[in-house]
């Protein structure tokens, strides 16, 4: 099985550590996991950060208007 966990961030904030302690006990149950984030904090492997595309508005809220 294969798992992919998507939150904002990677560490910041109560979602992001439970994300990450999902995903650490996944792997330690022999399940494939990764997480793609916007903000990412570490160097670790199994974390990958979404490439952003530019937000034609302006700002960097990423809606793509």
């Amino acid at each position: 099985m294969r798992v992919l966990i998507i939150n904002t961030s990677e560490r910041i904030g109560g979602a992001a550590i439970a994300a990450s302690r999902l995903m650490e006990s996944l792997k330690n149950n022999g399940i494939k996991a990764k997480m793609l984030v916007r903000d990412k904090q570490t160097d670790q492997i199994s974390v990958v950060r979404l490439k952003s595309t530019g937000c034609k508005c302006g700002s960097s809220c990423g809606n793509g208007l």
